[in-house]
């Protein structure tokens, strides 16, 4: 029970971020050719929807990665 309503509420809050920021985003991108922007707010409606949905993300071998 617990799971779907936190399914529920990831889904509310990922619509009405999506409905409230996207038309300013693209508008912006559009008029000044920002489309970096388009990304940050993008990464942040995914860490919104696993936030609310109560996922976490354990990365590991990190160290094996190249630096750049």
């Amino acid at each position: 029970m617990i799971a779907a309503i936190r399914s529920a509420a990831a889904y509310v809050a990922v619509s009405v971020y999506v409905l409230i920021v996207t038309p300013p985003g693209v508008l912006v991108a559009a008029l000044f050719g920002w489309k970096k922007h388009l990304y940050v707010l993008g990464r942040f409606g995914v860490r919104l929807g696993l936030a609310v949905s109560g996922i976490r993300v354990r990365v590991s071998g990190r160290e094996h990665l190249p630096t750049g």
